[in-house]
């Protein structure tokens, strides 16, 4: 139910503008305790940087307002921080979204000819 031009969906929050829209941000519940996969337990490192990819990659996909994603990006950093994930974590992941997002853009669409072989052979 909208109340006061906001609607909450899932983890988001839809805000009506005046002009220009509608403005998302990552909703939390009052209750919420930021309890996140501790670094210091025994899982594989892997586990442990998709905690961090997933976290800035919703904040980065989700919210639509520069200044909101520089704030939900601290409340990440913050939070996994208090899970005792090391500043390196932080840094390798962003260096990796960043190459993501450089690969994406100088992508040029190249045929795989295994791949189409496997699709002409499961077609018959």
């Amino acid at each position: 139910m909208e109340q006061d031009g906001k609607l909450l969906f899932l983890d988001i929050l839809l805000e009506r503008m005046d002009i220009s829209g509608l403005k998302l941000c990552i909703y939390r519940k009052p209750t919420y305790t930021d309890q996140y996969l501790n670094f210091s337990l025994h899982h594989p490192v892997k586990h442990k940087l998709s905690v961090v990819r997933t976290l800035l990659e919703r904040s980065q996909q989700l919210v639509t307002v520069s200044q909101d994603k520089i704030q939900e990006d601290a409340h990440v950093e913050e939070a996994l921080q208090a899970c005792d994930y090391p500043s390196w974590s932080f840094s390798k992941v962003r260096r990796q979204l960043r190459a993501v997002l450089t690969n994406k853009r100088n992508f040029l669409p190249v045929c795989d000819s295994k791949l189409s072989k496997r699709r002409a052979v499961s077609l018959l």
